[in-house]
């Protein structure tokens, strides 16, 4: 996976799959359909609450300083 994909509300696939995972992995919940391959808004808010936490810009977007916090756990 490359990491410097930007990802952002709308996005569709298996890298908004892989953050999914990784948000869930860290303690978000991505919504009731899980890791589903969809940038929705409960992705948004999981991500936004993960950069929060991680002292990271709060954007609606994964840009590569957010993939790399996410990184392996």
């Amino acid at each position: 996976m490359s990491i410097s994909n930007n990802l952002a509300p709308g996005a569709k696939g298996d890298m908004v799959k892989s953050l999914q995972h990784a948000l869930i992995a860290h303690g978000y919940s991505v919504g009731p359909a899980g890791p589903n391959g969809v940038f929705d808004d409960a992705t948004t808010s999981a991500l936004e609450a993960f950069q929060d936490n991680a002292a990271l810009p709060v954007q609606p977007r994964c840009d590569k300083a957010t993939w790399a916090a996410l990184g392996p756990k």
